[in-house]
């Protein structure tokens, strides 16, 4: 629920304490490294950057190799996928046990055999292609019962084979028959392309065949056929034959090698686990014996970080641990309890606190859930958000990220239910008599409700009002608390309690509760923001015309609260929506058609279009309740921009893997 201490270290250690000290970083997982090496080096000549660019090649050709391996065995030995894999979810793994189960595997093995699989099915695969090829050229010359062998083998004369366009074929005939020597002409076959045909003749005759050839534009044909066409096809259908037997048989060696999937991701986990921690090297500057770090370490994490070291480096080393205080760019860390840490995500979607800042996600939580059970305000939609989410989190093995999203729509779900009962929502009105033909017991509740979202709209609009009013002044109230803070007293007399007189002067005021106290209060409150709202300009005319500025945002202090009417809005469409479902359902249920027939129907219109309208409405509320927060609450107080902490660790592809 607050935003965790870092602590700036300068860590000065020897080189040989390297690798062992970065082990026990990244098992800590609350230490990231800043860029040290630039300016250090300015600084001091006999220091230089460190590099690891060639163990990191290494590192990284090794995890080319068994994402490989993995993309092979996963292309013919798919994974199971589905509710099961997703409910076995991701194994636990600790550090120490990962290294260990890394250096008993067989992996380059299994990777070298794959790789020489792998390589026989391209070169089949190749081979095929061409074949397959020479298949279609060979096609449209099926007829032809003569190789080219045997067209070799003539001494005196002279064949040619190729393709005439259709629109020269005539004339290409006449060239032929009006020639003072003797032709053979044979047509093979015609297609789009043109009249397939063999030409012979004395070798003497070369010359008057090519000029009737460039004359009908005559293509020569290059595809090669020792033997008949025909047989040249069967020939190479047999071999295609042959080569998709020889593929089936390397695909079933590859297939053998699947029960090694759990060893490659080992090694995945292994190496990317190593390489992260090379590519902190470059952060550091170094020396010919001592290696310079720096960066942060959290609150959490300091002790262990300390102890760390000297388990490492004994009494070699030198470190400066100073909390962080004014420095740019503090790494920011939330940390919350079960229920606030599932609605860090709708913060960091807009923006991290900087490090001054205070937390917002405990207020957020609070109205994003009120808000969008409103919004929804369904109590049969909410049921299928408990249901779903709750089966998920109690069966499913999750890793933190996805459970704490479950957990976010499990509460939204429950704020849905309370807020549908509010309405005598439930799957619109079908819990009404105007369905069930009954008004007894708790039934009844559902036809006379708390609030009727068809009759009562004044009264939820109030309601939606009243909710937007207190959310403005608690964003007003958490920019004091970050004024008085910073120790900004004056700050909060002209940038909050003006804004409140006024705004609370004008509601009293238009509103008709207290008109007379209302005035005075908007007249003091737009008086304080016209002498203070330009204070920090240095001329006269600046600080007029900042009063000027200052005094025109009420209009936006106006539009806010009024935005907040889309809590009723959203509300009513949810449930008139659903009513009109019902309506259309209804019309099914008084036809003559047969009781089984019936409900069939009922059903096959009921489910898709309250599935349809629970999407579309969950969809709309979730990005309306962000949009309350993010414009209307955190533009009073937050200025956000905070940089992600981003701590040594393990990439977690496969697992999930841990100090313990």
């Amino acid at each position: 629920m607050a935003i965790v201490k870092m602590f700036k270290f300068n860590l000065f250690a020897l080189q040989s304490s390297k690798k062992a000290l970065l082990d026990k970083f990244q098992k800590l997982e609350e230490v990231q490294f800043l860029d040290f090496n630039l300016h250090k080096a300015e600084e001091s000549e006999f220091l230089k950057a460190d590099d690891s660019s060639l163990e990191i090649n290494g590192i990284n050709d090794k995890i080319s190799d068994v994402n490989f391996a993995l993309k092979l065995l996963n292309e013919h030995s798919p994974e199971e996928k589905g509710l099961k894999a997703m409910k076995e979810g991701k194994k636990s793994l600790t550090y120490e046990n990962l290294e260990k189960s890394y250096l008993k595997l067989k992996h380059e093995e299994y990777i070298k055999v794959l790789k020489e699989l792998d390589r026989e099915l391209n070169l089949l695969g190749n081979e095929e292609n061409k074949l397959l090829g020479e298949i279609e050229a060979l096609a449209p010359w099926s007829n032809l019962d003569i190789g080219l062998d045997e067209i070799k083998n003539l001494n005196a004369c002279i064949v040619e084979i190729g393709t005439i366009p259709l629109k020269n074929m005539e004339s290409f005939k006449k060239a032929l028959e009006e020639s003072e020597k003797e032709f053979y002409l044979e047509e093979i076959s015609a297609d789009k392309d043109g009249c397939k045909v063999l030409v012979s003749g004395l070798k003497q005759n070369k010359e008057i065949l090519d000029e009737i050839f460039i004359s009908n534009s005559f293509s020569k044909v290059n595809i090669k056929f020792s033997k008949k066409p025909s047989d040249e096809v069967s020939s190479h259908k047999k071999r295609i034959k042959e080569i998709r037997s020889e593929r089936i048989k390397a695909i079933e060696e590859i297939k053998k090698y699947s029960t090694h999937k759990e060893d490659l991701r080992l090694a995945y986990e292994f190496l990317s686990a190593e390489l992260r921690k090379l590519q902190c090297y470059s952060n550091f500057s170094k020396s010919d014996n001592v290696v310079i770090m720096n960066g942060w370490v959290t609150e959490d994490g300091k002790e262990k970080f300390e102890k760390g070291i000297k388990d490492v480096c004994g009494e070699y080393y030198y470190i400066e641990l100073n909390e962080a205080q004014d420095e740019e760019n503090i790494p920011i860390k939330l940390k919350g309890n079960g229920f606030t840490e599932a609605f860090h995500s709708i913060t960091e979607m807009y923006s991290l606190p900087n490090y001054k800042e205070v937390d917002p996600t405990p207020v957020l939580s609070f109205f994003y859930i009120i808000f969008f059970g409103m919004m929804l305000s369904d109590a049969g939609y909410g049921a299928l958000m408990v249901i779903g989410t709750g089966i998920v989190i109690a069966k499913f093995n999750l890793d933190k990220k996805t459970k704490n999203f479950m957990k976010l729509f499990l509460y939204l779900g429950i704020s849905t239910i309370i807020w549908g009962l509010v309405y005598g929502a439930f799957f619109g009105d079908i819990l009404t008599a105007q369905y069930l033909g009954s008004e007894t017991g708790l039934l009844s509740y559902f036809s006379n409700p708390l609030l009727d979202s068809q009759k009562q709209v004044t009264e939820i609009l109030i309601i939606s009002i009243v909710f937007g009013i207190i959310h403005v002044y608690i964003g007003l109230f958490m920019k004091a608390y970050l004024l008085f803070r910073e120790g900004k007293y004056f700050d909060i007399l002209c940038d909050v309690c003006t804004w409140y007189a006024a705004v609370t002067g004008l509601i009293l005021w238009l509103a008709g509760f207290s008109p007379t106290i209302g005035m005075i209060l908007s007249i003091a409150g737009l008086g304080g923001l016209l002498l203070t709202q330009g204070r920090d300009a240095e001329s006269i005319g600046g600080k007029i015309g900042g009063g000027v500025y200052g005094l025109y945002g009420i209009t936006g202090y106006i539009g806010d609260i009024v935005s907040y009417s889309r809590l009723m809005a959203l509300g009513l469409a949810t449930g008139s929506i659903s009513m009109a479902f019902n309506s259309i359902v209804a019309l099914v249920g008084n036809t003559g058609l047969n009781f089984a027939l019936k409900l069939v129907l009922i059903l096959l219109l009921f489910v898709p279009l309250h599935l349809f309208n629970f999407g579309i409405n969950a969809l709309g509320t979730y990005v309306h309740t962000s949009r309350l927060q993010y414009l209307e609450f955190f533009n009073k107080f937050y200025e956000g921009g905070g940089n992600k902490f981003k701590p040594l660790e393990a990439e977690k592809k496969y697992y999930e893997i841990s100090e313990k």
